[in-house]
């Protein structure tokens, strides 16, 4: 099998689905190899460069992005590394890293969202937030026409942290965190949507029940209980 090379110079940056962040008017080149031939489902890999330094890895089939995604900062260091099934969608483990090395975040992924054990990290690489992330599809109805919406919410158990390493945080998010809405919903709503008024079409990231707050030191510094996203006590932590 034979392979070839094609060498492309865009004037107009060609983004993939992750999108590459903090771009500052960089001028990028890109270079697309011919990895295997299948007649229309042809297998590319498209590497994008800010002069000499590779900045994004992607493979691309059947015009979307598959298979083991690949991004770097502008100086040549890790940023993103994840996997596209062949749907194009985001699946499995993604993990991130701050400019200076240290990890940024570790996500995971079902169909497109979110899904799943997250942590998130401070610059120096303690860890700032953990917890789990839901997502599934649903239909919504947007200017009439009805539109397919990845919707993602935090659920369960979750916990924040100062840099220092202690609590800052910790409480419960409300599940089922997403609620979707019926289509008699949706057009009975439909006039308020088109006078300009905001109308949430689902339900994510309530807190719901105790919520306990600590300072940087590890002292309780208050409480406070919600239902379904709505506080409806507070108190301090001496009590």
């Amino acid at each position: 099998m034979y392979k070839y090379i094609l060498m492309l110079y865009l004037a107009i940056p060609f983004y993939s689905a992750a999108q590459l962040d903090s771009l500052e008017d960089k001028a990028l080149t890109s270079k697309f190899s011919l990895v295997s031939v299948d007649g229309a489902d042809s297998l590319f890999l498209r590497q994008m460069y800010n002069v000499d330094t590779l900045v994004e890895e992607v493979y691309i089939q059947g015009g979307k992005i598959i298979g083991q995604y690949k991004s770097y900062y502008m100086d040549g260091s890790r940023k993103r590394i994840g996997t596209y099934d062949r749907y194009g969608r985001a699946t499995g483990q993604w993990k991130s890293w701050h400019q200076g090395g240290n990890m940024s975040s570790e996500l995971h992924y079902k169909d497109g969202g979110l899904n799943g054990a997250a942590k998130f990290y401070h610059p120096s690489g303690r860890l700032k937030e953990e917890g789990q992330f839901m997502s599934r599809k649903t239909q919504m109805i947007v200017s009439g026409k009805v539109v397919e919406q990845q919707l993602e919410a935090r659920i369960g158990k979750w916990k924040s942290y100062h840099p220092n390493g202690k609590l800052s945080m910790e409480g419960d998010y409300w599940w089922p965190g997403i609620k979707d809405r019926s289509y008699e919903d949706y057009w009975e709503e439909q006039g308020s949507m088109e006078s300009g008024e905001f109308v949430q079409a689902w339900e994510g990231d309530l807190r719901h029940g105790e919520w306990k707050f600590y300072d940087e030191g590890g002292h309780l510094e208050k409480v406070e209980y919600y239902s379904k996203g709505e506080l409806v006590e507070r108190s301090s932590g001496g009590n």
